[in-house]
């Protein structure tokens, strides 16, 4: 049977997700008898190979390969996917996502009727248990919502987003006459992936609708891609080596500068946080990945972040060790900021159903919805307030660590004058208990002589 499209699905351990994936094949608008999927399990250890067998023997437009040993990664058996497929149109879903009803049709209908290399749409972000955690804000501000161009040099903002290969679709001979495949046995293949075809296309059209639903998986369950080892920052560096060399082989190096803005926030703040590596290993992740900060130095780009452009001048002076020192001081005060906010915002969501229920009753309950608006306005207001004390914390640290130093030798001189104060206060507590006790002395010696002049009085006025 002709297939409109082959999608290529890489599989590896994601037997809790799989089953979701293929759900949303089957719901397909376009037909699920249009579309050729491949599955392609990457030697995986729980179910997912069975649950890909099953699928397949139920359908007959499905065909599960297996991989002999494990690559590590989705290049390799996203690359057999592609030598596999049959379609005249290549789609790739990975297992733990899934796409809208809609999206091979949408897809199919542009890059068909538009006759170009691929197209491309948007995506929302779900969570753990599928809810949206960003339903709109996964482009750059103020990205046009439609682009039709021949080629990436008449659309240089579209290297400003995502890889996100799970929401384009591919001429397969588009994809064969480029030579376009995915570097195996690296994280971050896809970004290479994406790169290669943007250079190369004769023809992209991105159109803002959402075709696919991406998971942000917990923790237990994170992707290979997430795991912020060193592993993953050779990857990583490969990856962008390999986008490096493909922008200087299309003579398109200038382009490049686009890339380097994207990452180079993201580098930094990567290697600096993770947990999984020493701070030995970091210093060599940066000395292998100075070649990326010295095309940023050379072409004058600078980090968005505050933190992180404080680091950038260190790295810039291969001061590693003054680096990690400041980020292991600034960054507790950030994420303690940044928990902060999340319960902020918790909070305003809540305030806000409350808005919404207690609107409903509006005449009764006027003055507790103004007290509400005006309290979830003084949160908003304190938001920024915060905002700026931090930005202004990052700008001037050297000066604040001065002054927490001033403030522990304060504190110090605060408790020798307190255990001063406690002792002087002992001996006046001695002092007057001595005095209470001649006081009392007197008073019965007074007593006395006044009972004596009684006495006097009476004797004399008998006389």
């Amino acid at each position: 049977m002709d297939y409109k499209i082959s999608v290529i699905v890489p599989i590896y351990n994601v037997e809790k997700y799989l089953p979701e994936a293929m759900d949303s094949l089957k719901r397909q608008t376009i037909g699920f008898n249009n579309i050729e999927v491949i599955l392609v399990d990457d030697n995986s250890t729980d179910e997912s190979k069975n649950i890909a067998d099953q699928f397949a023997s139920e359908n007959s437009n499905v065909i599960s390969i297996h991989l002999s040993s494990s690559s590590g990664a989705a290049g390799k058996p996203r690359n057999v996917g592609i030598k596999n497929a049959s379609a005249e149109y290549i789609m790739f879903l990975d297992p733990d996502d899934y796409y809208t009803d809609n999206a091979c049709d949408l897809l199919y209908q542009k890059i068909s009727e538009k006759n170009i290399d691929f197209a491309f749409a948007s995506y929302r972000t779900i969570s753990e248990d599928g809810s949206i955690v960003l339903e709109n804000n996964v482009l750059p501000k103020g990205f046009p919502d439609e682009i039709d161009s021949k080629s990436i040099e008449e659309n240089q903002q579209l290297l400003e987003l995502s890889p996100s290969i799970w929401t384009k679709i591919y001429k397969k001979s588009f994809i064969e006459k480029n030579n376009i495949e995915f570097p195996e046995k690296i994280v971050s293949q896809d970004f290479v992936f994406n790169i290669h075809a943007m250079l190369s296309a004769n023809g992209i059209y991105f159109f803002n609708d959402i075709v696919y639903n991406y998971r942000i998986r917990n923790k237990e369950s994170k992707s290979i891609s997430y795991v912020l080892d060193e592993k993953y920052f050779y990857g990583i560096n490969k990856s962008q080596l390999l986008a490096y060399e493909l922008f200087k082989r299309f003579n398109k190096e200038y382009l490049f500068s686009i890339i380097l803005a994207k990452y180079l926030d993201f580098n930094i703040k990567n290697i600096f946080f993770s947990q999984l590596i020493s701070n030995s290993q970091k210093k060599d992740i940066i000395n292998y990945m100075y070649w990326f900060f010295e095309q940023c130095f050379e072409k004058e780009i600078k980090p968005k972040d505050k933190l992180n452009e404080k680091m950038y001048a260190l790295i810039f002076e291969k001061k590693y060790n003054e680096a990690l020192d400041l980020y292991n001081h600034i960054y507790p005060l950030v994420l303690e900021y940044e928990e902060w906010a999340v319960k902020q915002e918790e909070g305003k969501k809540w305030l806000e159903n409350q808005l919404e229920r207690l609107e409903s009753d509006l005449n009764s309950k006027e003055n507790i919805i103004i007290g509400l608006k005006q309290y979830n306005n003084e949160l908003i207001e304190g938001n920024k307030w915060l905002e700026g004390q931090l930005s202004d914390y990052k700008e001037n640290f050297s000066m604040q660590i001065n002054v927490i130093e001033d403030m522990k030798k304060w504190i110090s001189d605060l408790e020798e004058g307190k255990s001063w104060i406690e002792n002087q206060l002992e001996n006046y507590k001695k002092e007057v208990e001595n005095q209470n006790i001649i006081i009392d002395d007197l008073k019965m010696w007074n007593q006395q002589l006044i009972e004596a002049k009684e006495y006097l009085e009476k004797e004399l006025s008998d006389k």
